[in-house]
């Protein structure tokens, strides 16, 4: 939860007044930053908060917000991958 947090600071910081608050899940507040980095955290459609993100920032940011979207998904699905792979190589 605490490596959650700091990724929604940071969501804070990269997207913050770019996106309308029609949005669902914008990184406006603190709470909806929260929800939507712990969205993509869970891989529970994360395209939809990439998608949203990259479309409501200048291209040059959009790049950055996608790259940092994509790199949060990695880390937080990472350890789920490394073990599954200790596991399979145990048998």
């Amino acid at each position: 939860m605490l490596v959650n947090f700091l990724a929604a600071l940071v969501a804070i910081q990269l997207i913050q007044g770019d996106m309308n608050n029609s949005t669902t899940m914008n990184f406006n507040q603190f709470w909806n930053s929260f929800l939507a980095v712990y969205q993509v955290f869970s891989s529970e459609n994360w395209t939809t908060v990439l998608y949203d993100a990259a479309g409501a920032v200048p291209l040059g940011q959009a790049i950055v917000v996608a790259t940092f979207i994509s790199c949060w998904l990695l880390f937080a699905n990472c350890g789920i991958y490394f073990l599954f792979i200790c596991e399979y190589l145990s048998v």
